[in-house]
């Protein structure tokens, strides 16, 4: 499986006898596309809306359910089939401060999803993984390094526990590594590259950190 964005015209069918074209009329739309053993697409959907959608991470759980994070502005509709589930960001248009957990089964079929926002500032990076306990854990970072992390439900996508890290008047990358920690709980680990307020001009630290929920 994979998944991406796109703008403009994409054909997400690599095999050479067959065409499956999306149009993003404009705007970036993403897109989820589970490939056979030979290489070749099995199927392919796309999330599209009013505003800018990227596909950042999937990941299957022990069911062959797919759980697809995705981070947009504006409007996005989450089901990718005939229906219509509308999500609607909170941030302004070009933000980009919502992030949704998208569920599809093993055929790219939608399930459920949840939606999550940072109103104050906008979303730099998401990790999403499955724990030892088939919940999907997703992570996000904003750009003034506000880390959130929620633990879904594997039915229904609702939270379970969630945590937020934050470093004052510092910013943030995306962590290394993203783990999830003993007894299931998320754990942030690894090297944080921090821009402090400096008292020299261009100063940088590292700092490394563990966090357990």
């Amino acid at each position: 499986m994979s998944g991406g964005w796109f703008l403009n015209e994409a054909d997400l069918d690599n095999d050479p006898n067959a065409v499956q074209v999306f149009d993003s009329n404009g705007s970036e739309n993403g897109f989820v596309m589970r490939l056979d053993p030979a290489g070749l697409t099995e199927w392919a959907v796309r999330f599209s809306g009013i505003g800018q959608c990227r596909v950042l991470d999937v990941e299957e759980d022990d069911d062959g359910n797919l759980h697809v994070a995705v981070k947009f502005d504006g409007s996005l509709d989450v089901d990718p089939g005939a229906g219509s589930v509308l999500l609607y960001a909170a941030g302004m248009s070009g933000d980009l401060r919502d992030v949704a957990v998208v569920k599809l089964d093993a055929q790219g079929l939608y399930l459920t999803s949840a939606q999550f926002n940072d109103v104050e500032y906008q979303m730099e990076g998401v990790i999403l993984e499955i724990n030892s306990a088939g919940q999907p854990v997703v992570a996000f970072i904003s750009d003034y390094g506000i880390i959130h992390s929620y633990t879904l439900s594997g039915a229904d996508l609702s939270t379970i526990s969630s945590f937020d890290f934050r470093q004052h008047r510092g910013r943030h990358r995306l962590p290394r590594r993203y783990a999830v920690g003993r007894a299931g709980q998320p754990a942030l680990r690894g090297s944080f590259l921090t821009r402090v307020q400096p008292r020299s001009a261009g100063s940088v630290c590292r700092h490394t950190g563990v966090r357990d929920g």
